[in-house]
């Protein structure tokens, strides 16, 4: 499931982040009726008037597509245009949802049935709304992204007759002339961009790659420059824009000679988005070798086996010594508990902590390292942390549950009996069959010398398909078989040593 998000987050910020021209969710039209997906869920159900229930499916549905596109509904949409079908944001959102899915789907019958979906959404769009200059800059993006570059220019250049002062004219245009090879063009319109709006770190890459193919290096490198320092200032995950930007500046240094500076750029261009070829393969011909990208790094640990795991950690190694990745750092520490290198681990969850300390989930992923490692002043440390700051997530109680679970292991390591059998008793009465908790009550209870109570409440918790750990208590039901407390208790250390 994370592999198979990861992949779809890329493809998506591929299309929808790194090519400004083909904008994504982030510029849907502003909802009319309602603030929230909760908000207008509210209106939906109790508002009577037909064009304002219309407005406010359109506005669920394209909020809903921007938390999360992935859900891929068109369901609102469609009831929008039902009952109004002059609705051109429900056209507009529903176009969206169409590209989505033609972009992400392998299903080549779905892909080609989305795609005429989303171009005939963007023809309505069009009909019904032929004075604004948004309905041909919509459809001529598409059109320029399906390669349909004559059409996408004749939209561009509709848009421009209405409305000349729009800087996305001549961002979406210069873009168009570039990939037609039409560079003055390009720049040109580059030029206007640049004279009516902010300055964007991929106009000025696109200016720089023009003068670096026509060798004129000073001027490429300036404005490398001045894109790099742009693209610096981008706080999202996954960083193109400043990818491409070093990636050119980096192209650049070495057509002037200069390779240490351009091996400098490579690598902060590898660090910013590692799944990108381009950066990673220049990297690895200065470096005479290959360097992996974070996806393959993902890739490499599908398989479970000890084996495939070591290999995959040499993969995440291979990139890490190379250049930062959180995406294979991250993953490399996982694979590092599955092969119980917890001090490995540690070092890692640490690494990502200090790079994001607001991201509990590497607390909590810590705490159970230095738990493993046998580190359990650390760990608790950690899980205190967690449970105090309380939990920002979608399952608040499940995220708690899971807190005091670990907390009571760790404390039951340090001998803590007390705390930990309030933090299980907190836990089974909201939740009496978590099977995790009734092992740790086993526990609990084999210390206090009750061993039938103990092996009655193991034997639900392995009873519990949802309890996947039932193998490593075998030497525990032995030894409460036989009636034998002091090795119970060491086997249940032993056991929950590696949960």
């Amino acid at each position: 499931m994370i592999l198979k998000m990861r992949f779809l987050m890329f493809i998506v910020i591929t299309l929808f982040g790194n090519a400004n021209a083909f904008a994504g969710s982030d510029d849907l039209p502003t909802p009319q009726i309602c603030p929230t997906i909760a908000d207008c869920t509210k209106v939906i159900v109790v508002v009577k008037d037909p064009v304002q229930l219309a407005q406010a499916l359109a506005d669920r549905c394209g909020m809903q597509f921007h938390v999360v596109p992935s859900r891929m509904s068109t369901g609102d949409c469609d009831k929008a245009i039902a009952i109004d079908p002059r609705l051109v944001s429900a056209y507009e959102i529903r176009s969206r949802i169409s590209g989505y899915i033609a972009l992400t789907t392998a299903d080549p019958t779905i892909k080609q049935t989305a795609a005429r979906l989303e171009e005939a959404d963007l023809d309505k769009v069009v009909e019904l709304a032929p004075n604004q200059a948004r309905s041909y800059l919509l459809r001529g993006r598409n059109m320029a992204f399906t390669k349909h570059y004559d059409l996408a220019l004749q939209d561009f250049d509709r848009a421009a007759s209405l409305n000349p002062k729009d800087p996305l004219v001549y961002l979406y245009r210069s873009s168009t002339y570039k990939d037609l090879g039409k560079d003055d063009l390009a720049l040109k319109d580059c030029d206007k961009f640049l004279s009516i709006a902010a300055p964007r770190a991929d106009v000025l890459t696109m200016m720089a790659e023009i003068h670096f193919e026509r060798h004129q290096l000073e001027q490429a490198l300036a404005l490398a420059d001045r894109a790099v320092k742009l693209s610096e200032a981008d706080t999202t995950e996954f960083k193109f824009d400043l990818n491409k930007s070093l990636t050119l500046r980096g192209r650049i240094y070495l057509e002037m000679g200069d390779q240490e500076m351009a091996k400098k750029d490579f690598v902060a261009a590898v660090a910013a988005a590692p799944s990108v070829d381009e950066a990673r393969q220049a990297l690895g011909a200065l470096l005479n070798k290959r360097v992996p990208s974070d996806m393959d790094c993902l890739f490499a640990a599908v398989n479970p086996t000890q084996e495939s795991q070591l290999k995959a950690i040499e993969t995440c190694t291979d990139l890490l010594n190379v250049a930062e990745s959180t995406l294979a750092r991250d993953q490399r520490a996982r694979l590092y508990m599955a092969t119980k290198q917890y001090g490995l681990a540690v070092a890692d969850f640490s690494k990502l902590i200090e790079t994001d300390p607001k991201s509990n989930g590497n607390y909590l992923f810590r705490a159970q390292a230095y738990h493993g490692a046998g580190r359990q002043d650390l760990a608790l440390a950690d899980i205190n942390r967690l449970i105090a700051a309380g939990h920002n997530t979608l399952d608040p109680e499940a995220s708690r549950r899971v807190n005091l679970i670990l907390r009571a292991e760790i404390q039951m390591s340090l001998g803590q009996d007390a705390q930990a059998q309030n933090d299980i008793s907190e836990v089974l009465a909201k939740a009496p069959q978590t099977p995790d908790a009734l092992a740790i009550r086993a526990w609990l209870k084999t210390r206090q010398g009750n061993l039938a109570g103990a092996k009655d409440d193991l034997d639900v918790a392995i009873s519990s398909k949802a309890f996947i750990f039932r193998g490593r208590f075998t030497k525990v039901q032995d030894a409460l078989a036989r009636g034998l407390q002091a090795e119970a208790d060491a086997a249940f250390a032993d056991a929950f040593r590696d949960i």
